[in-house]
């Protein structure tokens, strides 16, 4: 009798640790990382998150090449380009093993150019900018607890991104930097086409660490009205955290990417014009670390917000033609789960 009294005990004791490591979700993920947890029945979580992304280097392939090689190619060069967005994500629990998450975001970006007759004509470089920002497209996604052991889950998402966002977007200084035209590829906050999310995520969770995976893909679902769209993508995620005091955490991810070329053409876009504006110059694969920490599990007016941050090491980049290198990128996620 005693044994038996012992052996429910310790495995009530251990359903609770694992419970409460599991619905700690918020406070348990890096930065970067959605879509890779559910929550308790009628729970809600509030998310900002932000991203920045950055460069200024040209890659074919794997080689850097020069400013000149792409002017060789091309009429314009773009100089740099920086990109900013913004996403508020709300998630609810329908019940302890099923809840729904919506995630729209807002982008705001940038790029500096340099045109080869006026830098054969002056000598010199002049720059011009183009600036484009509005809604991205929306995501809705559901996610479903498939598993969970002692002190491991298995979740599964699959979801639907919307076209909310701008797909004719002009510049004011235009493609040809002389009237408005029509912005390329890149510089659109939109796709203009549904697209179909699915992954599956692994976490293991510890007394003073985590360990998770996630492989996801998003594939276009048909054409956009200019004739058009993304290329696949599939993503992969190792990452662990390993807990400093109570309510802090440091984090490192891994993330392997890779994302197909464009399919179709907008025969608005003149392709020789400038790099991005050339479906050729789409896709590619790599490979990046991010380091960071996670704030969370405070006490007080805190309890239920958490902050993270993470900045990218690329260790690999391979790329399809001729295209910016955007290596620099820092990630931040303030979460309110209630």
């Amino acid at each position: 009798m005693l044994c038996t009294i012992l052996v429910k005990a310790y495995s009530t004791n251990d359903s609770l640790s694992i419970n409460s490591h599991c619905n700690r979700h918020p406070f348990l993920f890096p930065a970067g990382i959605m879509n890779a947890h559910t929550m308790r029945k009628n729970n809600w979580m509030l998310s900002y998150r932000y991203m920045y992304k950055s460069g200024d280097t040209w890659l074919k392939g794997r080689q850097n090449i020069s400013r000149n090689e792409v002017l060789a190619a091309y009429d314009t060069r773009p100089e740099y380009m920086n990109m900013h967005m913004h996403m508020l994500m709300i998630m609810y629990g329908l019940n302890d093993k099923i809840s729904i998450m919506g995630m729209l975001g807002y982008q705001y970006m940038n790029m500096g150019m340099n045109m080869k007759h006026v830098i054969h004509h002056q000598g010199q470089d002049h720059l011009h900018y183009m600036n484009s920002q509005g809604l991205s497209d929306l995501q809705l996604t559901g996610m479903a607890k498939l598993w969970q052991g002692i002190t491991q889950t298995l979740t599964m998402h699959a979801g639907f991104m919307l076209p909310t966002g701008n797909i004719d977007n002009k510049s004011r200084a235009g493609g040809s930097l002389n009237g408005a035209a029509l912005l390329p590829y890149q510089m659109q906050p939109g796709n203009g086409h549904c697209s179909f999310i699915v992954g599956a995520t692994y976490n293991s969770f510890f007394e003073r660490s985590s360990f998770g995976m996630q492989l996801s893909t998003n594939q276009a679902m048909g054409n956009n009205k200019f004739g058009y769209h993304m290329g696949k993508e599939w993503q992969a995620h190792v990452w662990s955290l390993l807990k400093v005091c109570r309510f802090f955490d440091f984090s490192a991810r891994a993330e392997g990417v890779y994302t197909g070329a464009i399919q179709g053409v907008n025969r608005l876009l003149e392709s020789h014009s400038e790099p991005s504006a050339d479906t050729r110059n789409y896709g590619g694969t790599s490979l990046t670390v991010y380091p960071g920490f996670r704030m969370g599990n405070a006490k007080g007016p805190l309890t239920f917000f958490s902050f993270a941050m993470e900045y990218s090491i690329p260790l690999l980049n391979m790329r399809n033609g001729i295209q910016l290198d955007l290596n620099r990128q820092a990630l931040i996620s303030i979460d309110y789960h209630f």
